[in-house]
């Protein structure tokens, strides 16, 4: 599967959580997704660079990281 599909599929995973007022950790969605949690960033990437392009609230904010509870190295806001 390509980048694109994995964050489309994981842009489902986030819109469902934003809508239930979810925050979920890295673990959670490698689990939910089928993909190692250290290559969960190439896939957020994308979404990302996608709401700050079009000025949305950055769904990717709700990954974090469980000892932290606060987004990876890569979140930009």
């Amino acid at each position: 599967m390509r980048v694109s599909e994995r964050a489309a599929q994981v842009w489902s995973i986030l819109a469902f959580a934003a809508t239930h007022r979810q925050v979920l950790t890295y673990d959670i969605v490698a689990k939910l997704t089928g993909l190692a949690r250290q290559g969960l960033g190439p896939v957020l990437e994308p979404i990302q660079s996608y709401c700050i392009e079009r000025r949305l609230p950055p769904l990717t904010i709700l990954v974090v990281k469980a000892d932290t509870g606060l987004p990876g190295s890569g979140f930009m806001q």
